[in-house]
C-alpha cells in the first residue's frame, strides 16, 4: 500500500476496532475485523479513483462510512457489516439513482467520483 491517502484511510478503518459496545452512547455495535479487512480491500480496489482522503466514519449497526464532498456534491460510499457495499450520490448530475449497489453497477460509481474530483478542482 504504496498510496498515503488509501494508508492514512486504512489508518483509520483499523483505528475503529477500538469502539467498544456502545460507543456513540446508545447501542452503536462494535466495528469487527472482518468489515474493516473489507473496508480496507475495497479502498485498494477503488484506489485509481480516490483523489483525496475519504471521510472515515463508523456506523452504529457496524458499518464503516468513506464520505467524499465538494460544492454540493457528495459521495458516500458504506461498507456494511454483512459485507454490501452501497453507494449514495448526491448532487446535479444524471446518474440514473442516487443510490448505487457497488458490486453491480461500478460505472455509476466511477462517474460520481468523476463528478467529485472534477468540483473540487475548480473550487
Amino acid at each position: 500500500m504504496d498510496n498515503p491517502l488509501i494508508k492514512d484511510a486504512s489508518d483509520q478503518c483499523f483505528a475503529l476496532l477500538n469502539l467498544k459496545n456502545g460507543w456513540d452512547s446508545c447501542d452503536a455495535k462494535p466495528i469487527k475485523l472482518e468489515t474493516v479487512q473489507t473496508a480496507v480491500k475495497f479502498l485498494n480496489f477503488i484506489e485509481a479513483f480516490v483523489f483525496e482522503t475519504p471521510l472515515v466514519i463508523p456506523m452504529a449497526m457496524g458499518g464503516i462510512q468513506f464520505e467524499w464532498s465538494c460544492e454540493g456534491y457528495s459521495l458516500e460510499i458504506e461498507i456494511l457489516e454483512e459485507g454490501r457495499i452501497v453507494a449514495y450520490f448526491n448532487g446535479e448530475c444524471d446518474i440514473e439513482d442516487c443510490e448505487i449497489d457497488v458490486k453491480k453497477d461500478l460505472k455509476s460509481l466511477v462517474k460520481a467520483f468523476s463528478i467529485i474530483r472534477r468540483n473540487k478542482e475548480n473550487v
